[in-house]
């Protein structure tokens, strides 16, 4: 996932457009206002350095600007299908997963790509997480807590499969989800 100057952002229905600025400090910073990730490197940035820094500030700022939104999220799923005891939620660019929960600190990370998908995808992995809380597996138990919350959760999942490689790679969203 590229982040530019210039780069416009769509995620879950907020939009951002990244800024970039030369900066003339040490450190390198980004802040959030009114949609707009300001991005300030520090002048001894260059080459190589500058593609990730950009990328990895812009995450952090946009993950803790939505974060809010996604913590609600959890919680009213939380509460309307479990009702578990919940550490915390964390936004993480995870390489690998789309989420995971920690047992040690009972919290539940998401993938920052998850932030441009479809909302009902993103719903069907907080599901799947919360329903680790209980199942730290994925028995028969385990899908049957993930069904009862998201009956089509197998669409959901195929949706995933098919087109999470491509979640903020194009500046618009992609696709909704199509359930039969």
């Amino acid at each position: 996932m590229d982040f530019y100057d210039g780069r416009e952002l769509s995620l879950l229905g907020r939009g951002f457009v990244i800024r970039v600025e030369e900066g003339t400090g040490r450190t390198s910073r980004a802040r959030v206002e009114n949609g707009v990730v300001s991005v300030r490197l520090a002048e001894s940035v260059t080459g190589r350095q500058r593609k990730r820094h950009i990328g990895a500030l812009s995450r952090r700022a946009i993950s803790n600007c939505v974060l809010p939104d996604v913590r609600a999220r959890v919680e009213a799923l939380n509460a309307r299908h479990f009702n578990y005891e919940l550490g915390g939620v964390r936004i993480k660019d995870q390489k690998t997963r789309w989420g995971s929960y920690s047992k040690r600190t009972n919290n539940i990370y998401l993938n920052f790509r998850l932030l441009f998908a479809p909302d009902d995808v993103l719903d069907y992995v907080i599901v799947h997480e919360l329903a680790h809380i209980r199942e730290l597996n994925h028995s028969r138990d385990f899908w049957r807590l993930v069904e009862g919350a998201v009956p089509d959760y197998k669409a959901r999942k195929k949706w995933l499969r098919e087109n999470g490689g491509r979640l903020g790679s194009e500046p618009r969203p992609v696709q909704k989800l199509l359930t039969a």
